[in-house]
């Protein structure tokens, strides 16, 4: 992979024009950036270093907020790769970092105190500590932030923004005061999620546990201990920025040497004990958070409680159960992959292809039927994203995690797994050389001669690299001298609908009879796109696998008590007063996974707000899910509600840039589509034509088109007709 010279700048692209350079970190910088497709000005990261394992980073830090929407996390927008440059783009916070906002610094004066550099755990050695201890140790006095309103408001904020990161099955992993920004209105946003971790890879993947990092003032023991890490670590940090905010200094101030020591062995003095103007309460708030004992610290919805005074919902208190989210039903479906996952363990591939409409649950099929996988066999798991415009899209995450299980391999394991033509597989897909033994074995090989050359080595190399790990990879978790075998190979693509043509083209000659892998290939996509995505829709009529080993596997709608048995899980509470919401939620939802999910966070929304939530009330099964979507509707600003009018008004999927035209957003384009999306109001898809948008769902639509007065009707298809024109269309 390429190396910048030294003193290199992002050049910009023939899409995005560089206006300055916001910051720089130890691999990557952050540009300020004109977007000339939509007119706008947007925050740009991108690597002065685009190795392997830079690059891996990267699209790591992407992918964690890919779905991702909370007011207090800062929001991505795309990722890319264009030429040697890798990048992505994302909103554009202008503000002061936690502290300086909190203890009201000047701008000018935030600059002066520099920043904690972020280490991996080879790097924390006692120079490096010195060096850290120096340029950020804050230039404030030891007293107490003047205005406490300020700090409450901001730290509460910055906690419901990592509530949604837990919640979501992910660890932070780098909280300090230069990763979250406070703009001038208050808004508190949560950056740089370069270190984040999935909860559910902890601790088993070793390769995670290669990678961990961190700021060490701000690490938690555990992380310092190198033990397992859980959303208690995160709130650890939390407490560090608590401390520092109340005193004006960190909680331990010994010697560099003897700090990461310290965290293990002592407790710092209380917050009062260097400030004795401290608020007794945010003084037992901090002490708390800083137990050398992670299951002392309070969690987000006790922290929220005690800053604020309310009781906070369920969903949002209960973090332990972030990474185990409900699962209901679908038995014969999970029966049909257990059966084929142990037809391709016996030497037969299998393909299964789950597909059905949006919100019937089926990239919830997936995940359960790969936790329950686990445990007897290889998992290769990956997901197609829409906004990624990277090579070969919907393989780049599966070959990711395959990197990820070759570097936990010992040598004497993984030399015999490595195939001939390995040097044209690394050339499609870099970050294998993060695998030390694979990039040297690479070397060693001869160049193709070609690209048509390259890509038939590439394509025999990955067939025969995955012919050999299903025969003889021990299952993940396995003791790797217990000499077990393995027992099968499942290669899981999420969202298969968003691939492109060069993902398709590989996928089918790797798996093409005859002497295809012993493997089985999972895969879902919706119905809706594969009729609009002409490389999804060549795979899916034929070439893939001896049609004996294809099964399609439609996804309905839950029969009723599986609806009603999922919403109590959601709701939270499993007392027989729930019972009748439940039926009512799940009758309301047609049996709809995705409805269910959005009528119980209606009921959490409004507990929140100290209301009470009875669907039978409402009347009709339609006036109800009406009162659903006018809820969405309402906390929209205007600029948004009138692009959902026009897309809602179209009747079918609109070209992308005619609904910007129509809609005049100017600026705030970028923001507007992903809280749209966010609140699945509406969605993105691809066509021969260009990028086209549409309602999340018909009956979204249906809904969203009757709630317009006739006016507004009117006002919209004009408005429509003039972009078309305009078009050319």
């Amino acid at each position: 992979m390429s190396v910048h010279a030294q003193g290199w700048a992002f050049p910009g692209t023939d899409r995005f024009e560089v206006r300055g350079r916001l910051g720089q970190g130890a691999s990557g910088e952050v540009y300020r950036v004109f977007d000339r497709r939509y007119g706008h000005v947007v925050a740009l990261k991108t690597l002065q270093r685009a190795d392997a394992a830079t690059v891996y980073r990267l699209k790591k830090e992407f992918r964690a907020l890919a779905d991702l929407t909370h007011p207090n996390l800062v929001r991505l927008y795309e990722l890319q790769s264009e030429g040697r440059h890798w990048f992505f783009t994302m909103e554009l916070v202008d503000g002061l970092d936690f502290l300086s906002w909190v203890r009201a610094m000047p701008a000018a004066d935030e600059a002066t105190r520099g920043d904690l550099p972020t280490m991996t755990m080879g790097e924390i050695t006692r120079q490096r500590l010195r060096e850290e201890m120096r340029c950020g140790r804050p230039a404030f006095a030891a007293a107490p932030p003047g205005d406490e309103g300020r700090l409450r408001d901001a730290l509460a904020q910055l906690c419901r923004g990592l509530c949604a990161v837990h919640q979501a099955g992910k660890l932070h992993c780098d909280i300090k005061p230069t990763n979250i920004r406070v703009t001038a209105g208050g808004r508190v946003v949560l950056l740089d999620f370069g270190l984040v971790q999935h909860l559910a890879a902890l601790p088993a993947d070793r390769s995670v546990q290669l990678d961990l990092a961190g700021t060490p003032t701000y690490m938690s023991p555990e992380q310092v201990a190198g033990e397992p890490l859980t959303p208690a670590s995160d709130w650890y940090a939390v407490g560090v920025l608590l401390y520092e905010a109340l005193t004006g200094v960190p909680p331990h101030r010994d010697d560099p040497r003897g700090v990461l020591v310290a965290k293990r062995r002592v407790d710092p003095p209380p917050p009062r004990a260097r400030a004795p103007g401290v608020p007794p309460d945010l003084d037992r708030l901090a002490t708390r958070l800083l137990s050398r004992r992670p299951e002392r610290r309070p969690h987000g919805g006790e922290i929220l409680r005690r800053l604020t005074g309310r009781r906070i919902s369920g969903q949002l208190a209960v973090e332990q159960s972030a990474v185990s989210q409900p699962f209901v039903g679908r038995r014969q479906e999970l029966e049909l992959l257990e059966r084929a996952l142990a037809e391709s363990s016996r030497g037969e591939p299998r393909a299964v292809l789950i597909h059905g409409g949006s919100g019937m649950g089926k990239s919830r099929l997936l995940q359960r039927f790969v936790e329950r996988a686990h445990h007897r066999a290889l998992v290769l798991q990956g997901r197609c994203f829409e906004r990624e415009s990277v090579p070969f899209k919907a393989l780049d995450a599966v070959i990711d995690a395959l990197s990820r299980h070759l570097r936990q391999l010992p040598r004497e394991q993984l030399e015999p797994l490595l195939p001939p033509d390995l040097r044209a597989l690394l050339r499609l897909f870099p970050v294998l050389e993060r695998v030390e033994q694979v990039a040297w074995t690479a070397r060693q090989q001869p160049a193709a001669a070609d690209r048509g050359e390259q890509r038939r080595k590439a394509r025999a190399a990955l067939r025969q690299l995955l012919a050999n790990l299903a025969g003889s990879a021990p299952p993940a978790g396995a003791d790797r001298g217990s000499g077990e075998r393995g027992r099968g190979l499942v290669v899981a693509i999420d969202d298969l609908h968003w691939g492109d043509a060069d993902s398709v083209e590989l996928l089918a000659g790797v798996l093409r009879p005859p002497q295809a892998p012993p493997l089985l290939l999972a895969v879902t996509y919706r119905d809706e796109e594969a009729e609009r995505n002409p490389a999804l829709g060549r795979l899916l009529e034929g070439g893939l696998l001896e049609p004996s080993g294809v099964q399609r596997l439609a996804l309905g709608p839950l029969p009723q008590e599986q609806a009603v048995e999922l919403a109590v899980h959601l709701l939270g509470d499993r007392s027989p007063r729930t019972l009748p919401l439940a039926r009512a939620i799940a009758r309301e939802s047609g049996g709809n996974p995705f409805f269910v999910d959005q009528l119980v966070r209606l009921a959490h929304d409004q507990a929140l707000d100290g209301n009470t939530f009875d669907l039978r009330a409402e009347g009709s099964v339609e006036a109800t899910f009406e009162g659903l979507i006018q809820a969405r509707i309402a906390g929209l600003e205007a600029d948004a509600a009138r692009f959902l009018a026009l897309v809602a008004s179209a009747g079918r999927p609109l070209p992308l840039a005619v609904a910007l035209a129509a809609a005049e957003l100017g600026d705030e384009t970028p923001e507007i589509i992903a809280r749209l999306r966010a609140e699945s109001l509406v969605r993105l898809s691809t066509s021969a034509g260009g990028r086209l948008v549409e309602p999340y769902h018909n009956r979204i639509g249906e809904v969203l088109y009757r709630s317009l007065d006739e006016t507004v009707r009117r006002r919209c298809h004009r408005r429509l007709a003039a972009a078309f024109a305009g078009a050319g269309g």
